[in-house]
């Protein structure tokens, strides 16, 4: 296939991130379903396209509150 399954380390604002999913092999990015654990201890499960979240997901805040919804080019979309 053109995915397989791993994980990827990284930063973003400041903030270190675990993803464990699926990758895409032609651009290496997050490519279907996945995680990522952020070092401020919040989380997203779902699913991703071209690295971002894209889909169905919930997002865990640091405070333990959660959205369960839509997401679209790694932001929220719609109330959830």
């Amino acid at each position: 296939g053109d995915r397989y399954f791993g994980d990827d380390l990284g930063a973003t604002d400041n903030v270190n991130y675990i993803y464990r999913g699926y990758i895409s092999k032609s651009s290496g990015l997050a490519d279907g379903f996945g995680s990522l654990s952020y070092s401020d201890n919040s989380s997203y499960v779902g699913t991703f396209k071209n690295g971002l979240q894209e889909g169905q997901g919930t997002y865990y805040y640091y405070d333990g509150s959660e959205y369960v919804g839509q997401f679209v080019a790694g932001k929220l979309e719609g109330q959830g």
